[in-house]
């Protein structure tokens, strides 16, 4: 394991099982894939705390665990939640003046001369910004969770209750 996912998550190695071992790898394996072409979920802040939630969420759910791919589900989760700590600014406006009146206010809210939130530079955001977007992405994404945690559980029972809602909905509508 990394000595900085480890040190960052407050975790010793010798306080852990295998099975969490083995879990956190595979989310650090999973992570750098995470959508490579867009730089905002590749900047040290945003890796540590989607390694952090998604660990976090699996741990707590371990029926489920987690399964490749839901790293892809927070990243629309920590776009969200990092949208209200981005204040945009018209390009003929001031750069100075508006980063000065942030600072003098002491907001965590972060500039930006441009409305693509992808390629915000997330070292602008405070660290009581990071910490809030972090605990409204969790809160998020476990909510969306919630209702699909039983299609990852031992014999998927959400989706075997889809899959004959969908073979009774098949068999009203097209019997042949």
């Amino acid at each position: 394991l990394k000595a900085v996912g480890e040190r960052e998550l407050g975790l010793g190695a010798g306080k852990r099982t295998q099975e969490e071992i083995a879990l956190h790898r595979q989310i650090l394996v999973d992570l750098p894939r995470t959508t490579p072409d867009l730089p905002f979920f590749h900047h040290k802040p945003i890796q540590c705390m989607m390694e952090r939630i998604l660990y976090i969420w699996s741990l707590r759910h371990p029926a489920s665990g987690y399964v490749q791919g839901m790293n892809d589900l927070l990243t629309p989760l920590l776009l969200t939640a990092t949208q209200p700590y981005v204040a945009e600014i018209d390009p003929p406006t001031d750069l100075l003046t508006v980063v000065g009146a942030a600072a003098a206010s002491n907001t965590p809210f972060a500039v930006r001369a441009t409305t693509d939130i992808l390629r915000l530079d997330v070292a602008t955001l405070g660290p009581q910004a990071l910490t809030e977007i972090e605990a409204d992405s969790y809160w998020l994404f476990c909510k969306l969770l919630d209702n699909v945690q039983d299609h990852y559980t031992f014999s998927q029972p959400g989706l075997q209750r889809m899959v004959m809602r969908l073979e009774d909905v098949t068999k009203r509508h097209c019997p042949e």
